[in-house]
């Protein structure tokens, strides 16, 4: 038995009603709190599941609830784009209270706490109320504020010409309905502010623990940082457009760079390109200074999620495994098997102790980290 404490402890391909039941790619991952993760699936549907351990012997089993939308979003023919990425946001009481997706042909879908909690309870599918499209969106990357602008909740995306757009979601932190107190609010769509324009590719963006920082890995290799400290003056009446301002850029690969993530303490940036290798980046200093290389993946990384404590990380690849690192020795600390094709979603829980994985292989793995 490996006594390191690393084992994969489910793993399951994902079911859905394609008639047909072909294997259908899953393209993000990203937990919650309560045990909880969802997939963004190219079926178009974001997958809900639950762990729960069995008592006897501590094998986990999963209930599989989805999300799905009202009204497909077809590309002119049938069938339905896929959704590409999933982002969640959490109250202070660890219950989420905006899940967002976003789809290939560019549409944004909101969902908010009270749905999410009366519905996946259920076991019920539940359609978005809240649509809009980001003209020229990459269409594989959406990253919800952590943080609050007034208590609302604004949600980024990356454009192929380069920027960045942050939108309005108009749905609060907190409040119980997702609706605003305050009838100035704008509605969801509405553009906050963009960034970062006539720039290579957006490819993947990440915002700081506190939302004060955006990082865009882009299709030239670049990643930029923007800060966003003046928009986070309260004290100032009203924001101001054009409140995010370029403050670091690394040349940090020689092409794509498909996953960016920001440590949860706030010291470090890792940046993944398609070199296979992870860069990390302390980005307190005022000019940027490159801390680590992590060597190890055999082709793209395609996703980083970071452990709770930050000390350590998590990556995916495409050359099918998962990876465990350590920050302050940058060893591989362990590879995890089991897919068969290109694992593009990433993410740790927030207990740090389960890691879930998806990939093209429309397989869904959780790991075991209990170190």
């Amino acid at each position: 038995a490996d006594m390191s404490g690393y084992r994969t402890i489910y793993r399951e391909k994902a079911k859905y009603d394609s008639s047909d039941g072909e294997m259908i790619p899953l393209w993000g991952a990203s937990f919650s709190s309560n045990r909880r993760f969802f997939v963004a699936s190219s079926s178009g549907i974001v997958l809900c599941y639950q762990l729960q351990e069995k008592s006897n012997n501590q094998q986990l089993m999963m209930d599989t609830e989805t999300l799905t939308q009202s009204g497909a979003l077809t590309d002119g023919k049938a069938g339905i784009l896929g959704c590409t990425a999933v982002s969640v946001i959490e109250n202070d009481h660890g219950e989420e209270v905006v899940v967002a997706c976003m789809t290939l042909d560019g549409y944004v879908r909101l969902y908010h706490q009270q749905d999410l909690k009366e519905k996946l309870l259920k076991d019920d599918t539940i359609p978005t109320n809240i649509s809009f499209k980001v003209e020229n969106a990459t269409g594989n990357n959406i990253a919800l504020c952590p943080c609050q602008f007034e208590r609302e909740t604004l949600v980024a995306v990356g454009c192929i010409d380069g920027s960045v757009k942050i939108y309005h979601t108009g749905l609060i932190h907190g409040a119980k309905d997702g609706s605003a107190a305050n009838s100035t609010l704008k509605d969801a769509g509405n553009l906050f502010d963009s960034m970062g324009q006539g720039n290579s590719c957006a490819m993947s963006i990440a915002w700081s623990p506190h939302g004060e920082l955006l990082a865009v890995g882009r299709k030239d290799g670049i990643v930029d940082v923007f800060s966003s400290s003046a928009a986070l003056d309260t004290s100032a009446a009203a924001f101001t457009r054009d409140a995010f301002h370029r403050v670091h850029r690394m040349v940090a690969h020689s092409s794509f760079v498909r996953a960016v993530a920001f440590s949860p303490d706030g010291a470090l940036l890792l940046t993944g390109g398609d070199d296979g290798r992870v860069h990390a980046y302390d980005i307190r200093r005022r000019k940027v200074a490159l801390v680590g290389s992590f060597v190890g993946h055999k082709s793209w990384i395609l996703g980083i999620s970071w452990s709770p404590n930050s000390s350590t990380f998590a990556t995916c690849s495409a050359d099918k495994t998962v990876k465990m690192w350590d920050v302050s020795t940058k060893q591989n600390l362990h590879t995890f098997d089991g897919h068969l094709d290109k694992v593009w979603g990433i993410s740790f829980s927030p207990s740090g102790s389960r890691i879930v994985s998806c990939g093209d292989d429309g397989i869904i793995q959780v790991y075991s980290c209990d170190l």
